[in-house]
């Protein structure tokens, strides 16, 4: 407490960094977002940064982009990752392939405005 109170007097305290600016983004929930920047990196390829809670980046890159973000906000349907591994069953270690719902337009913090974007606090 008394740290808190130091930095406030100096100045110096609630600043954020700057994690990453963009020129568009898509938001399903607070784990699960897509931002794309108008920067390219040194190989010449867009900047972008996500989020896919529950998901593989690597075997799932051919949903994870800006527009298929777009299309689970704005079409309220779901997609279907598939997520793989090794698990130890049995005193035996066997590899797994398993098929989930993905990117969801679904947020169950609360109600979702007609216009797909707003949302407003539940009625508890």
């Amino acid at each position: 407490m008394y740290i808190l109170k130091a930095l406030v007097e100096a100045g110096r305290a609630c600043f954020f960094k700057i994690e990453f600016e963009g020129i568009g983004m898509v938001g399903l929930c607070s784990k699960m977002y897509y931002v794309i920047s108008d920067k390219k990196d040194k190989d010449g390829n867009i900047k972008v940064k996500y989020s896919c809670k529950g998901m593989q980046h690597n075997n799932n890159t051919n949903i994870l982009n800006f527009e298929e973000y777009k299309r689970v906000l704005f079409s309220s349907q779901y997609n279907t990752c598939t997520n793989k591994g090794f698990r130890f069953i049995n005193k035996e270690i066997v590899t797994y392939e398993t098929s989930k719902i993905g990117l969801t337009p679904i947020y169950v913090k609360g109600v979702v405005m007609d216009d797909g974007i707003h949302i407003r606090p539940l009625d508890i």
